[in-house]
Formats: structure tokens, C-alpha cells, sequence
């Protein structure tokens, strides 16, 4: 069986929008196909994200969040490219919401 080179297909993308309480966890994942196997980048707000901070597991791409803050708030995306092109997730806004005064502590009550 011959296998023609394609360009990248995302097969699982992050979900949209993402809504988190401050101090929580959650894996943002995306997987893509293509031949060659493509290179799988992320992004939040437009900036590369640190490859340390992106794991690979079984074809998946893993962008771990631990102990998400509002300075985590934003829009991710992840992006697949090999020689034969390019593909790009939509756009993934995450918000932190928060307890009152628990986890977020530059939120104030006022009277």
C-alpha cells in the first residue's frame, strides 16, 4: 500500500469557549493528521507558547493549565504544519471566573 503525502487535518481540536473557576486544572488537546506527521505548535493571544510548558502524548498534543488565574485568561488555538501546508484550529476563548475573594484575590467586595 503506498501512502500519498497530505497536508495537516485536525482530527480534535480544544472546545469553545472554555469557562474555569481560578485555582482549577484542565488539558487543552488537539491531534492532527498528515504525512509527514505534522508539527503541532500552540498560541494564546497570538504569542507562541513555551514548547516546555506543551506535552505529547499518543499523537496528542497536551497544553496543561494548572491553578489557572486570570493572567491564563485568553485565546488559545494550536496550529499543524508540514511540508505539504498548514492548519490552524479555530479559536478557543478561557475565561476565569471566580469565587468572590477566594480564589482571585485582587477581586474586592464593596459595600
Amino acid at each position: 500500500m503506498i501512502v500519498e503525502p497530505s497536508p495537516p487535518q485536525f482530527i480534535l481540536a480544544p472546545p469553545h469557549p472554555i469557562n474555569v473557576f481560578a485555582g482549577s486544572s484542565l488539558n487543552l488537546t488537539c491531534k492532527a493528521t498528515g504525512l509527514p506527521r505534522p508539527a503541532i505548535s500552540w498560541y494564546k493571544d497570538g504569542q507562541p507558547v513555551t514548547r516546555g510548558s506543551i506535552n505529547r502524548v499518543k499523537e496528542i498534543s497536551l497544553l496543561p493549565l494548572k491553578n489557572v488565574q486570570p493572567h491564563d485568561q485568553g485565546e488559545y488555538w494550536c496550529e499543524a504544519e508540514n511540508a505539504e501546508g498548514w492548519s490552524r484550529t479555530s479559536t478557543t476563548p478561557l475565561k476565569c471566573k471566580s469565587f468572590v475573594n477566594n480564589f482571585c484575590p485582587h477581586l474586592r467586595l464593596t459595600n
